[in-house]
């Protein structure tokens, strides 16, 4: 069964191209999320790696990104359109150890208060996990 190895958050990304393929940096790893002010529009990466994935077939992978409780309000969601191609067993690997890495460059996501945020990864359609986040903004301009 797929199962998320790999979740965090991160300030910023690069991408890079080698002889070997791409590589991923990810910039700044982030505990929590302190834009300057609440409410926001704030820019954050996360990266995401599955393994026990079939790779023999496509997959479709599925984002949220979601609010505080108790509105639980939906902030992004990818719907399901990020695909992930078949891909040959190179290395041959066993199944268990195949999988995927992945990131995402969330520019300008609106952070209306404080709280804990959460992320959904699917596959196929089936939730693999949840990972929460606090945000916290540095001055909150809603009280003003």
């Amino acid at each position: 069964m797929a199962r998320v190895t790999t979740f965090i958050y991160a300030q910023e990304h690069l991408n890079e191209m080698n002889p070997n393929g791409p590589r991923v940096h990810l910039i700044n790893p982030l505990n929590v999320l302190t834009p300057p002010l609440i409410p926001c529009q704030f820019s954050f990466v996360i990266g995401v790696g599955i393994i026990d994935l079939d790779t023999s077939v496509e997959h479709c992978i599925k984002y949220k990104f979601i609010g505080p409780k108790p509105d639980s309000l939906v902030i992004v969601d990818s719907g399901d359109n990020i695909i992930i191609p078949p891909q040959r067993n190179i290395n041959n690997l066993p199944q268990e150890l195949l999988g995927v890495f992945f990131d995402m460059n969330l520019r300008n996501t609106i952070l209306g208060t404080n709280g804990e945020y959460r992320s959904e990864v699917y596959l196929d359609g089936i939730l693999l996990g949840e990972f929460p986040i606090n945000v916290w903004g540095l001055k909150d301009v809603s009280e003003d």
